[in-house]
Formats: structure tokens, sequence, C-alpha cells
């Protein structure tokens, strides 16, 4: 089942994995250690290792719901959205009253936009738990898709007062008055974010988009720059500089 078998995690779970293969019954300790095990690969980057272990967590106790959701965020985090679906579906019916599935499930429709459904599980996750500033953070992603302004306003606002500091409200805060075309306000949001957090690449990325819609090229690409430099992987920021390059090169010709 688990291939890297000269891994040390592995060989230390070997008893309970030829348990699980022997068909003996297994209970909530064990599934939470698998669990455990599975969140440790996860954060060293061995992906099909951490499935491996949620799966086993999973057939340990299979009515238990926090596999599933670790099995469907970690689908979701690899892009398998239909399969983070079906897990995640599964994680909710076992346990309804989770915050955190409603918040995940809202997530996956939201990347598929299916904003409906988005917008009815990020509201089922605020109800259930009204800290969760990533739902009211989800919410206003939503209601910006749609165009409604005030109540993405109202919704960054409330994951304002619960994270005040993380960078992914600023920015959502800041591209809803950019999208509303209050440029001075979305730049001073961001400037006052980078100095209480000046290795950002989400702030940095977020004041190359903010620059660039005011027409300010310079500094647009200066920010840019720092994100790269900060995550050289960003997706969103190679994205923005390979169709920035695009742009200019279409505008070169046409003065040429």
């Amino acid at each position: 089942m688990v291939r890297a078998a000269a891994d040390p995690l592995i060989n230390r779970l070997a008893p309970i994995l030829g348990a699980n293969q022997g068909g003996q019954a297994q209970n909530k300790a064990t599934s939470d250690q698998l669990r455990e095990e599975a969140d440790l690969h996860w954060k060293a980057g061995r992906v099909t290792q951490a499935g491996s272990f949620y799966r086993s967590a999973i057939q340990a106790r299979p009515k238990y719901a926090e596999p599933h959701i670790n099995l469907g965020a970690l689908f979701r985090k690899c892009g398998k959205l239909q399969s983070a679906l079906a897990a995640l579906q599964t994680a909710l019916i076992l346990d309804p009253r989770s915050a955190s599935t409603n918040n995940t499930l809202a997530s996956v429709y939201e990347v598929f936009g299916n904003f409906n459904q988005a917008e009815t599980y990020y509201l089922k996750a605020v109800e259930l738990d009204p800290s969760l500033f990533k739902a009211f953070l989800g919410l206003a992603r939503v209601s910006c898709q749609r165009k409604r302004w005030n109540d993405a306003l109202v919704a960054i606002v409330r994951a304002k007062k619960i994270a005040p500091r993380s960078p992914a409200v600023v920015r959502q805060e800041a591209l809803i008055n950019l999208q509303r075309g209050d440029y001075e306000n979305a730049l001073k949001l961001l400037m006052d974010a980078e100095k209480w957090s000046p290795n950002s690449a989400i702030i940095k990325l977020s004041l190359a988009e903010a620059y660039h819609q005011q027409g300010n090229i310079r500094d647009a690409e200066a920010a840019l720059a720092s994100c790269l430099a900060l995550e050289p992987d960003n997706a969103h920021g190679l994205a923005m500089k390979k169709n920035w390059h695009h742009t200019s090169g279409e505008e070169a010709e046409a003065l040429s």
C-alpha cells in the first residue's frame, strides 16, 4: 500500500498497517495516530504517502469524519477537485455540523465557479463558527464575483475583525476597493500591510496589481519582482509577469 518502506514513520506504523490488513478492529485512537502520521508526511511535502495514511485512517474507522476531511483538503490542495468533493461530502454526511468541512467544501465549489453552492456552504460555516474568518473571506470573494460590493465589504469587515493582520484579508479588502475604482484606499491598505508584513508575497503581488491598474508601471514591476523574489513559483505572479510582457510587446509593435 505504501511504497516508501524505508521511511522511519512508516516503519514505526508497520504493526498498525499490518493489523489493518489482517482485518482486526481499529478504534478512534488508531485512526487518530494514522492521521497524525499523514499530517507529518503532508507537511514534509510527501503527498502520496499522506494520502495513503489518510486512507488507512478511513479504513480503520470508516464512520469517523476527520480523515475524510483531511483527504478532501489534500485533494483540494492537489487540484483533484472531483475527488475533494466526494471526500468532503462524505465527511459532511458523517458530521454535518463541522464548520471547517463546510468551509472547505465551499472553497471547492468556488474553484468550480459554482458560486451559489459556495455561498451556501460559506454561510453554513459562519453560522456554525462565527470566528472562522476564512469563511467570511470566502463570502467576500463570492460577492465580488457577483459584483455585490456592499455584501463583499460587509463580509470583509467581519473577517478583518477576527484576523486584522491576515495578508489574505487585507489583500481581499484592497481588491474590493480596486474593483470599485478606489485606487487610493486600496494602495493605502496595502502599504500599511507591507509595513507590518514586509515579507508577504501576497501583499507584494497585490501592490503590483494596484500600481498597474493605476498606470504606475515602474512601481508595479518592482512590486511584482519583490513578490517573485519571495516566492519564485507563485503562479499568479508568474502569469501576471507573462501577461505584462506580452501586452508590452504588443504595444511596442503597434507603435513601430
